[in-house]
């Protein structure tokens, strides 16, 4: 089992790096195996709703979500570890590049960890606020 301080400190890093824009430093931690989750059916982008498997499939998105959305003023708002397991609440702003709208999100992220590395990462917000943003 991955410790709790570990668990944070990957957490953040992931997050700074993903502010940062930088791909490879936003997937370093996720393991070969892992799934990503946004919980976001609905929006109108394709893999806005369906678990992606392993880590190429887990880059390629994040190459996706890098260059479509920027986000700034990042805050954490609360980070709970208990076991391999972490629950993460940040609000940002998310600008979509396409067109320039930018709107300021709360986000609730649950991740599971398998030595040191995520596995499992699903990710919530206000799907409807992100349509809006998208304009669809």
């Amino acid at each position: 089992m991955t410790d709790a301080n570990t668990i944070r400190e990957a957490v953040r890093s992931t997050y700074k790096a993903r502010v940062r824009g930088d791909l490879e430093g936003t997937v370093a931690l996720f393991a070969d195996d892992a799934v990503f989750d946004f919980n976001g059916e609905g929006v109108g982008l394709p893999n806005m709703g369906t678990a992606v498997r392993g880590k190429p499939a887990i880059r390629l998105l994040m190459t996706e979500f890098i260059d479509a959305f920027r986000m700034s003023d990042w805050q954490e708002v609360s980070l709970v570890v208990e076991g391999d397991k972490a629950a993460l609440h940040w609000r940002g702003t998310v600008t979509f590049t396409q067109n320039g709208r930018s709107e300021k999100f709360d986000v609730f992220d649950l991740l599971t960890f398998r030595d040191g590395k995520i596995v499992y990462f699903r990710q919530s917000t206000d799907t409807a606020k992100i349509r809006e943003m998208l304009g669809t």
